[in-house]
C-alpha cells in the first residue's frame, strides 16, 4: 500500500499510518478515506507460523525434540530457567519435572526465528537395579507412630534417612541390623516424607505419608 498524501488510514490496531510493522499473528483491517469522504476497507490475515515441529518425544529417561537442524536450549518450566549444558536435540533430566525446549533457526520463510515448545511432564522410570531393590524391601506407604522396614539386604545399606521438602532430615542408625528395623516416629509431624537408602553410592527413595 503506497502512502498517498490525499488519503487517510485507520487500522484496527489504532494506527493512522499507511504502514504498520512488527505484527503478531492475527487479522488486520485498514479503512482508507479520500478527500471526498469515500472509503474502502481491506482485511488481511497474518500467520507467524515458523513451520518448526514443536513436538517432544519421551523415550525412556530421555526427552527428544522432533525438530531437526536447529539449535536447542532446554528449559525447566517450574522456574522458567535455562538448563546449563542442555543444548542438544535430546536431553536426559536428572529428576521429575516439566520441561520445554527453545528452538532457534531459519523458519519456512527464510527468517531467523526462535520458538519455545509447550512444557511436557516427565517422570524418571525406575532402573532394573532400583526395581530389584524395591522387590526386596517392604515399607508401608501410610505410617502412624512407627515405621517398620523389612529388607533382606539391610546389612548392605550404608545410610538411611528421612527428609521432607521443607529441609527436615532425620538419619537412622542401621548399623548391626541384618533384616528388620523399627523407627519411632511419634514426634514426627504429619505430612509427606521421603525415606532414602544409600547403598554403594546409589540412592533409593520412597515416598511415605505420616498421619
Amino acid at each position: 500500500m503506497s502512502n498517498h498524501p490525499n488519503l487517510t488510514y485507520r487500522w484496527n490496531t489504532g494506527s493512522f499510518s499507511a504502514f504498520i510493522n512488527n505484527l503478531s499473528a492475527g487479522t488486520y483491517t485498514v479503512t482508507v478515506t479520500d478527500v471526498d469522504g469515500c472509503q474502502d476497507t481491506a482485511i488481511t490475515e497474518i500467520n507467524n507460523s515458523t513451520g518448526f515441529d514443536t513436538g517432544i518425544v519421551i523415550n525412556e529417561n530421555k526427552l527428544v525434540a522432533n525438530q531437526n537442524d536447529v539449535s536447542y536450549q532446554w528449559i525447566d518450566c517450574e522456574n522458567n530457567t535455562y538448563l546449563q549444558g542442555a543444548v542438544y536435540q535430546s536431553f536426559n533430566p536428572s529428576r521429575d519435572g516439566n520441561y520445554s525446549v527453545e528452538l532457534k533457526g531459519i523458519d519456512i520463510n527464510g527468517n531467523e526465528c526462535v520458538e519455545i515448545t509447550d512444557c511436557v511432564n516427565f517422570e524418571l522410570s525406575s532402573s532394573t537395579e532400583e526395581k530389584m531393590f524395591w522387590n526386596k524391601v517392604k515399607i508401608p506407604t501410610i505410617i502412624h507412630d512407627e515405621l517398620n522396614i523389612q529388607l533382606s539386604t539391610l546389612s548392605l545399606v550404608s545410610k538411611i534417612y528421612i527428609k521432607n521438602m521443607s529441609g527436615y532430615s532425620m538419619t537412622i542408625d542401621a548399623k548391626n541390623v541384618v533384616n528388620n528395623i523399627s523407627i519411632d516416629l511419634v514426634t514426627l509431624p504429619s505430612g509427606m516424607y521421603f525415606i532414602v537408602f544409600e547403598i554403594n553410592g546409589e540412592r533409593f527413595v520412597k515416598k511415605i505419608i505420616k498421619i
